[in-house]
């Protein structure tokens, strides 16, 4: 009898170490011992009185879960609300044992769920914490996903998610039903992904190609790739080829560029030989997204080669947006070979996305001396859009010397779309003093348009002159 005794205060100690795994400084701490079945009432009680309810479980493989502040540095954990600190963070490359969960209530309502690792030390703020031991993982998931409301289900997600209990994966799972809000859904399959490995991939898998919600199919992508399961990247790839709705299509090609390979260069190449016209913009920006520039080389056959002038006009504009040396020179083919169309529409707005000097002087190039009208007004429109001296020289120059009124007028319009300080003197001296009436006429109608302060006293000026 002696001995039983010996071994139950043994077991009691055992626990109670286990249970009680948090470094925990500057702090009022008690501890009581969790009964079976009887966690969500104690926790109750315990907040009811003002308290912090804490409680440590095991974590799942392969997660920490630390401290940052605001800017995303590490930082001391605090339980003082008031800190600048944020407890929303895993830590990479760290293996925690424990995951201690923190519970604060006001008004008889949970409003402070704070998840902490055991290898960091807390500051309790002088707060009083009652420390339970002994808990049952399962019971804690099940008292846990029973808090969820609007404001704290994020946290009740994560704690799930991070127990070392195979409970937590079907809790996870039930999250996904359909009445349950879209934003709880989205977060259960991150943690699918990100923490639950084969059970949560098998998850992830199934809702992929039955769940009928393209917007959480649409998410699931991203918990495939983020799943340290193998088979999750054979399963993105089938959702980038067969899923019905093209947002879920696109987001799985994204996602899998981030990965890079030789079979996604190939999967993107086959879905544009497709032809289908609204994945193009985004099955070419995936190409960006390969590891290493990897993408570039087909960016640019694209734009010398593909027969469709939208994927063309595509892929110069993400070469634009890469900073490819080779930019320029496609876009002087462009223009060559088309002097109307989309294909001069991408590759003017294309040079006017480059920070490069050379984006600037290209479109004054083409706004001053390119024999199509159409490629003149294309450049000079963009030449409005990034303003500086040079450009509003030439907007000036082709609206005194272009042949064409109709650039002459998109020229106008050009410098409409200047900052205000800068288009309403240039607007009113064309209205006064420009000797052509279909000039003066637009350039009265844009100061209008644009609200400039001195187009009222301009304009009974002028019908005190007439």
């Amino acid at each position: 009898m002696k001995k039983l005794a010996i071994f139950a205060l043994i077991l009691a100690w055992t626990s109670t170490v286990f249970a009680n795994n948090v470094n925990l400084v500057n702090g009022d701490l008690s501890f009581q011992t969790a009964r079976a079945g009887k966690l969500g009432a104690q926790v109750m009680d315990v907040l009811e009185r003002g308290s912090w309810a804490a409680w440590s479980v095991p974590i799942i493989e392969g997660q920490s879960w630390g401290c940052y502040n605001h800017e995303g540095e590490r930082c001391s954990c605090s339980l003082d609300k008031n800190q600048n600190r944020r407890f929303s963070g895993m830590v990479d490359g760290t293996q925690a044992r424990f995951l201690t969960i923190f519970l604060k209530a006001e008004n008889g309502r949970v409003n402070r769920i704070e998840l902490i690792s055991d290898h960091c030390e807390i500051d309790a703020a002088g707060d009083a914490v009652t420390l339970f031991s002994t808990v049952d993982p399962g019971e804690s998931i099940e008292f846990l996903s029973g808090l969820r409301n609007k404001s704290n289900f994020h946290e009740v997600v994560s704690a799930v998610a991070l127990h070392d209990h195979e409970l937590a994966d079907e809790t996870l799972k039930n999250f996904l039903d359909d009445e349950n809000p879209i934003d709880l859904r989205r977060d259960a399959v991150f943690w699918m992904g990100q923490a639950r490995g084969q059970r949560g991939y098998e998850t992830l898998a199934d809702h992929a190609f039955h769940n009928p919600d393209a917007r959480l199919r649409e998410h699931i992508t991203f918990g495939l790739h983020t799943s340290k399961v193998p088979e999750a990247r054979s399963t993105l790839m089938r959702m980038a080829r067969e899923d019905e709705h093209s947002n879920v299509r696109q987001q799985a090609v994204f996602w899998l560029a981030q990965e890079g390979g030789d079979d996604v260069v190939a999967l993107i190449h086959e879905m544009l030989e497709a032809n289908n016209t609204g994945d193009v913009s985004r099955l070419t920006f995936a190409l960006t997204q390969l590891p290493d520039n990897g993408g570039v080389p087909m960016l640019v056959n694209l734009v010398r080669n593909h027969e469709n002038q939208e994927v063309r006009g595509q892929a110069i504009f993400w070469l634009g947006q890469e900073g490819a040396p080779e930019v320029f020179e496609l876009i002087d083919e462009a223009v060559a070979s088309h002097s109307q169309g989309k294909m001069v529409d991408q590759a003017m707005l294309t040079l006017s996305q480059t920070s490069d000097e050379k984006g600037l002087s290209a479109l004054l190039k083409y706004a001053r001396s390119h024999e199509s009208e159409h490629v003149r007004s294309k450049a000079l429109f963009w030449l409005g859009q990034k303003a500086g001296q040079k450009a509003t020289e030439t907007l000036m120059e082709a609206i005194d010397e272009d042949p064409n009124t109709g650039v002459k007028e998109q020229a106008v319009f050009a410098i409409s779309q200047l900052p205000k300080e800068q288009a309403g003197p240039l607007l009113s001296d064309l209205a006064r003093n420009h000797k052509e009436p279909a000039i003066r006429k637009k350039a009265l109608f844009w100061l209008g348009q644009i609200g400039y302060e001195g187009a009222v006293d301009l304009f009974e000026d002028i019908l005190t002159k007439e």
